[in-house]
């Protein structure tokens, strides 16, 4: 037969309370958000048409960019800027956005 005492049990919360709890959720948040950016982003960089209006480029061509008006503007932006690195750009978010998320 075991002698001794067994182990007591753990009483105290070890989960750090409300604050623990609030932080999670806000870094849930704002992963689900980049997640959400980085969806916007793709749909707009891979619908990108140089004929589309934007701030570099006034015409009255209507807007065929899958996210709109606004993706037109993004897409056009960021392929000035970036190129085609603006896809590998978006990988740190993705990225960051799981860790956020998970």
């Amino acid at each position: 037969m075991r002698s001794g005492a067994s182990a007591p049990l753990a009483l105290t919360d070890t989960g750090g309370g409300i604050q623990a709890f609030a932080r999670r959720q806000v870094g849930r948040l704002v992963g689900a958000g980049l997640f959400a950016f980085t969806a916007f982003a793709v749909a707009s960089l891979a619908t990108w048409n140089v004929a589309d209006p934007s701030f570099s480029h006034a015409t009255a061509n209507t807007v065929t960019n899958a996210m709109g008006y606004a993706g037109a503007v993004f897409s056009d932006l960021a392929m000035q800027f970036f190129g085609l690195a603006a896809v590998a750009a978006l990988v740190p978010a993705v990225v960051w956005g799981y860790l956020l998320f998970s």
